[in-house]
């Protein structure tokens, strides 16, 4: 109250996060007072439209003259493995427009190859302009323009993960997921596979263009490998094709070598790891399961 007296043009910032993400039930925060509102703990596969958090997201801007959003559209364990909430982002923009939202940061990936990130920032970007735009024909735009005749099947692939995640409703994709066992299955995996292999032949001899697809595919290399066994298992189990690697510790000193300068970020996942360190624990890894065979 004193300050909103001496400095009438001040804001004063607070986070509505984690345990306060849950506004009050008989309390309206003060007019110099602005809320940072952070769904952070919603299921990402799910837009806020149909979950508690959008709620607590609406009920703040009942009760806050300034609400700004800090929304998550990344894995904060593993910035490279899929996160398939692709189609979710965009939604979630049109939720924030609808309920009169003026200010957001949205955080994403970091590192050269978190998962799609420049296509998510570009329709990201765009749709902060104007939320109405169709996401999905921007993403075509993008993939076409920046992976050339490669981007189609790259499309196909965001669809199997789409799929794959709704295929059970009980299924959670979380902001700090350390797997993706949970959704991903041996039949998403080949059939992502097949469209990658698919993309790289489709821009054969343009060096930029592979290289783009390489760094895109890391994403599928890191699930086969840490689910090497598991999913080695699956295939001989399900009678169905295993479209891993034949040899997964030379596909490993292959990831090793960083061909794509992955910079990892430091402060990644639970222990703040680089990606030499996370090259270590992979390798770690894979040596424990050559072990026990």
């Amino acid at each position: 109250k004193h300050i909103e007296k001496d400095y009438p043009d001040v804001l004063i910032a607070t986070m509505a996060f984690a345990h306060t993400e849950k506004p009050p039930a008989n309390l309206r925060a003060r007019d110099n007072v602005l809320i940072y509102s952070i769904p952070v703990s919603s299921n990402r596969k799910v837009p806020l439209t149909d979950i508690v958090h959008g709620q607590y997201v609406a009920k703040w801007c009942d009760i806050a003259k300034h609400v700004y959003i800090w929304e998550h559209e990344t894995n904060f364990r593993n910035w490279v493995q899929p996160h398939p909430n692709h189609f979710v982002g965009p939604a979630n923009l049109r939720f924030f427009d609808d309920h009169g939202i003026k200010g957001m940061m949205i955080q994403g990936g970091h590192g050269n190859a978190s998962d799609f990130q420049r296509m998510r920032a570009y329709v990201t970007c765009q749709l902060m302009w104007n939320p109405r735009q169709d996401e999905k024909a921007m993403m075509n735009e993008f993939l076409r323009g920046y992976y050339g005749e490669a981007g189609p099947y790259l499309m196909k692939w965001l669809l199997v993960q789409h799929h794959a995640v709704h295929r059970d409703k009980g299924i959670v994709l979380g902001a700090y997921s350390t797997s993706t066992k949970n959704w991903l299955t041996l039949e998403d995996l080949n059939a992502g596979t097949r469209l990658f292999d698919q993309a790289l032949q489709a821009v054969a001899g343009d060096e930029t263009l592979e290289y783009r697809v390489r760094r895109a595919k890391l994403s599928i290399d890191i699930v086969w490998l840490e689910r090497y066994d598991e999913l080695r298992a699956a295939a001989a189990e399900r009678g169905q094709p295993f479209l891993g690697p034949s040899d997964p510790m030379a596909e490993f000193e292959r990831i090793a070598s960083n061909e794509i300068d992955v910079q990892w970020y430091r402060g990644h996942g639970e222990s703040g790891a680089d990606f030499s360190e996370y090259v270590e624990k992979l390798r770690k890894l894979l040596a424990s399961h050559a072990g026990a065979q």
